[in-house]
C-alpha cells in the first residue's frame, strides 16, 4: 500500500506509542520457551517478568555456562535463545554458536547496550540473527521477540 498516493480513508492510523497494553497484547506467547542469558540481574528478571506475563515459558542463566547447563538439562524444545552480547567468560555469538551446534535451527535475538557489538562480534556467516540495542521500550521487545519466534512459520 502507498501512503502518499492513497486516501486518507485508506491510510492506516498511527498507532499511539502511549496504548502499551493494546501493543503488547498482540505479542502473547503460543507456549513457546525462551532461554534468557543476560549477566544483569534487573535487565534479566525484567525480561523474564515480561515474557512470562505474555505466556512464554522462560528459563534464565546469568552467563553462557549456565546457559548452556540449562539448556541441556532442559527436556523440552527451547525456541528462542535471547542473549547478551557482552558477557563474561563466553559471549552471546560465542554462546549461540555453541548451542546450534545441539539445535541447528534454534532461532536467536542478541541484546547489546553498545552499538559497535554488532560489528566486532558479529559476522554473516552467523546465519539469521538479529540485534536488539538496549535500552528498548518493552513493546519493542516483545515485538522483535515475536517476530524471531514467528520467521519459520
Amino acid at each position: 500500500m502507498n501512503i502518499e498516493n492513497d486516501p486518507p480513508s485508506k491510510q492506516k492510523p498511527v498507532a499511539d506509542p502511549h496504548a502499551v497494553s493494546e501493543t503488547i497484547t498482540n505479542h502473547d506467547g503460543k507456549n513457546e520457551t525462551i532461554l534468557i542469558v543476560e549477566d544483569h540481574d534487573s535487565i534479566r528478571r525484567m525480561m523474564v517478568r515480561c515474557l512470562e506475563k505474555q505466556g512464554y515459558r522462560v528459563l534464565s542463566a546469568a552467563n553462557g555456562n549456565e546457559a548452556i547447563q540449562v539448556f541441556q538439562n532442559y527436556s523440552k524444545p527451547i525456541h528462542l535463545l535471547l542473549s547478551d552480547v557482552i558477557m563474561p567468560e563466553m559471549d552471546g555469538v560465542q554462546l549461540a554458536e555453541k548451542l546450534s551446534l545441539l539445535a541447528p535451527r534454534l532461532n536467536v535475538l542478541f541484546i547489546s547496550g553498545y552499538t559497535d557489538d554488532w560489528n566486532r562480534y558479529f559476522n554473516p556467516s552467523h546465519g539469521d540473527k538479529h540485534l536488539l540495542h538496549k535500552p528498548f521500550a518493552i513493546p519493542e521487545f516483545l515485538a522483535e521477540v515475536r517476530k524471531r519466534l514467528d520467521r519459520d512459520e
